[in-house]
């Protein structure tokens, strides 16, 4: 079985959460994206794949600036119980960071075994 997805600019890990008291709960930043995404599977009707996976990670960012595993986790976390059903399921990850201001994105494809 694979996925195939376009997924908006995640937040970074940076980005991803705020302290409420003594509490660390996810940012509206966060909260946003993790809509978008369920939006995004709804509408292309995906289902989450069972197994070790195989994951191609294209990030398009919108400046030349920031680490590229600080992209993923949000990214990840957000496709839990859409895509698969926790992302350690992810045995095999291929990263590749492109620029593109006009239209930063993440492009997956996933493939189960």
């Amino acid at each position: 079985m694979s996925i195939e997805l376009t997924l908006p600019y995640p937040p970074t890990l940076n980005n991803m959460f705020i302290t409420r008291g003594r509490f660390r709960v996810l940012s509206p930043k966060a909260r946003t994206y993790k809509e978008e995404v369920m939006k995004l599977a709804q509408i292309a009707r995906i289902k989450p794949i069972d197994g070790n996976l195989s994951v191609t990670m294209r990030i398009y960012r919108p400046r030349k600036v920031g680490d590229i595993d600080n992209l993923t986790k949000c990214a990840f976390d957000s496709l839990k119980g859409l895509a698969w059903h926790d992302d350690k399921q992810v045995v095999e990850l291929h990263l590749y960071r492109y620029d593109d201001k006009d239209n930063p994105r993440v492009e997956l494809e996933i493939n189960g075994e």
